[in-house]
């Protein structure tokens, strides 16, 4: 008797499995099934802010999702395709809970995807396997997360799928021996010991991904032209490529800035720049809109770029103005009237035309305020020497165009225009003029501009620019100037003009010049032996300047 309840309650039992996985299979409503998942991942998350995903129809049923401006887009033919073997609200439930892990987990932001690129590109020169290997790299993480997090439904797709690309390939063999899920692919071109060396990677260790992504990028890179034939196009994962437009319109430039403030030095960001270009500059679909850079532009100049960003960690606030008690009195708020009060505060339309202690209201007046007048700051104008006694920008730090990056920052934040004069040889022609610019890119383009060879300024050329206007000159130099008492002449002889010369080193002209400095109220003069202290007198000569007005 017991044999017999126990085999009707297994066959019910199934029975109501079956029951259920057939509903799940074909669901009435497909969004409201996706809105029901999607309250229970964002939970797993803490309710991270994302767009909400939408099913839509790609040209193909591969792959399962892209993710667009954070927004999940699921693949409908996907879905149709697989319902037969797996329940939609588990690839729901997969995809939406891969898509999230993504953006709360791993990369995060798009200044750690390029940095983690970066590692891969160190070991593997094409930017293609760089890039494979790091978007499998991202992938196995968050599969790992998921995992740990007993979100275990991510390798029952995957065994039922199969491995139908590299992607798939490489990460059933790692699962089959670290979770112990499958059975490594018959066909794969990973040998055992790479495989058991590949599943010994700690990918939860986030202090350790960079180090992790290399040691990943060196157990491959002997598969990989064999993974990837060349010739053959980049083939697509499972969850679809990461590329920039994974990220929102504006974490491009920001997180870029981000990188360049961090490294401070402008032939490492160039490079990783470049690299990045080669490897996201165009999707793997073809599509020319789907371009890097959607915050910046593809054509973005890198130095100028670096230096622009590098400049905002070293910005001040913008000047406030004072305010003060203007003496008039102005209706403010409502209070009671009383009958000790006078009649010619009632508001006769809120009183509803009744004089009535209770029911009319007055007007309660307080004083105005306004802005105090404030100084114009005058505009700016910065002569910088990029002769080749000075630091090649684009190679290493120049703290020269840094310090005249941070002036120009300054004085654009205060509504100024602001002059570029950039020389080496100037009559020979080796000199680029900017005059009364707001645009931030024009201005720091000149300032990273690099000419080498000698020393001279045109000095009528300047005379004419000036010309008896109110400016703040900044000139960063090392004074070894050819015609530098013609220079000297101009600035004895202007009376609206503040001038703050820095020089590097001890050189020739230093000393002439500063002879000349001495009788003039208008001119600083400024001598340093580290480069670096450029950065400390323009900063306060602006503080000096604007600051305190």
């Amino acid at each position: 008797m017991n044999i017999t309840r126990k085999a009707t309650l297994e066959i019910l039992t199934d029975s109501i499995k079956k029951f259920h996985r057939l509903f799940n299979m074909h669901p009435k409503d497909p969004e409201i099934l996706l809105a029901d998942t999607w309250k229970i991942v964002r939970k797993r998350f803490f309710y991270p802010e994302c767009p909400e995903p939408k099913i839509l129809e790609f040209s193909s049923s591969w792959p399962a999702m892209r993710i667009k401006k954070r927004r999940i887009l699921i693949n409908a033919r996907f879905l149709n395709n697989h319902n037969h073997t797996i329940p939609v609200s588990d690839m729901l439930e997969v995809i939406l809970t891969h898509g999230l892990a993504h953006h709360a987990v791993c990369p995060w932001d798009l200044r750690t995807h390029v940095l983690l690129f970066s590692e891969a590109a160190k070991t593997i020169q094409d930017p293609s396997y760089a890039r494979f290997v790091t978007d499998l790299f991202l992938d196995i993480v968050v599969d790992y997360h998921c995992f740990l997090h007993r979100w275990d439904k991510t390798h029952h797709i995957l065994k039922a799928i199969g491995p139908r690309n590299p992607h798939l390939e490489v990460k059933l063999s790692i699962y089959s021996i670290a979770w112990n899920i499958a059975s490594v692919p018959a066909d794969t071109v990973l040998s055992k010991t790479t495989i058991e060396y590949l599943a010994d990677i700690d990918y939860l260790d986030k202090s350790r991904w960079f180090r992790n992504i290399r040691k990943f990028t060196r157990a491959l890179r002997a598969n990989l032209p064999r993974l990837l034939p060349t010739g053959s196009t980049l083939p697509e994962p499972l969850m679809g490529f990461h590329d920039m437009e994974t990220f929102g319109s504006t974490e491009f430039s920001e997180s870029f800035r981000t990188l360049a403030q961090d490294l401070e030095n402008p032939a490492t960001f160039a490079s990783i720049f470049s690299k990045v270009k080669d490897a996201y500059g165009q999707s793997q679909n073809g599509d020319s809109k789907r371009q890097m850079g959607r915050g910046l532009g593809y054509e973005t100049k890198v130095n100028p770029f670096f230096y622009m960003s590098l400049a905002e960690k070293y910005r001040m606030q913008v000047r406030k103005r004072d305010i003060r008690k203007d003496g008039s009195l102005y209706p403010f708020s409502h209070e009671k009237w009383s009958v000790s009060d006078p009649f010619y505060d009632i508001d006769i339309w809120n009183s509803m035309g009744r004089i009535l202690p209770t029911i009319t209201v007055k007007w309660k007046k307080r004083e105005g305020e306004i802005h105090c007048y404030q100084e114009k700051v005058p505009d700016c104008m910065i002569l910088i020497d990029s002769s080749g006694s000075m630091p090649n920008p684009s190679q290493k730090l120049s703290y020269a165009v840094l310090g005249a990056s941070c002036a120009a920052d300054a004085y654009l934040r205060e509504g100024s225009r602001v002059s570029v004069y950039n020389f080496s040889d100037a009559p020979a022609g080796n000199k680029k003029l900017l005059l009364n610019s707001r645009n931030r890119m024009e201005i720091y383009e000149a300032l990273c501009t690099y000419f080498g060879g000698g020393t001279a300024i045109e000095v009528r050329l300047l005379a004419e620019v000036i010309n008896d206007k109110e400016l703040d000159i900044f000139l960063i130099t090392d004074m070894e100037i050819t015609n530098l008492e013609h220079l000297i002449r101009l600035f004895t002889g202007l009376e609206k003009v503040r001038v703050t010369a820095v020089y590097i080193g001890e050189k020739k002209g230093v000393e002439r010049f500063q002879q000349a400095a001495r009788k003039m109220k208008n001119v600083s003069v400024y001598g340093i032996k580290e480069p670096k202290d450029i950065m400390k007198i323009v900063l306060g000569q602006i503080r000096k300047y604007i600051h305190s007005k």
